[in-house]
């Protein structure tokens, strides 16, 4: 967990620039990980259509509920 940071920064790099620092870039890593709880859950819909019940809605709401967590970077 302690290399994830420095993973992030050297992957971020090449995009700082052209106005976009790392702090810039940082923070959109970590909106972007927050958004992403979205798409997990809207994807259960549609993927599973037609089924319904708690398995289907507790899925869902697990990833909703990654809304609150803070990203692991």
């Amino acid at each position: 967990p302690r290399v994830l940071p420095r993973l992030r920064d050297a992957y971020l790099e090449p995009w700082t620039g052209a106005g976009r620092s790392t702090a810039d870039l940082r923070r959109a890593v970590s909106l972007a990980w927050r958004l992403s709880a979205l798409g997990r859950a809207a994807a259960y819909g549609r993927l599973f259509p037609t089924a319904s019940g708690a398995a289907t809605t507790d899925a869902a709401a697990r990833c909703l509920l990654e809304l609150l967590d803070d990203p692991p970077l």
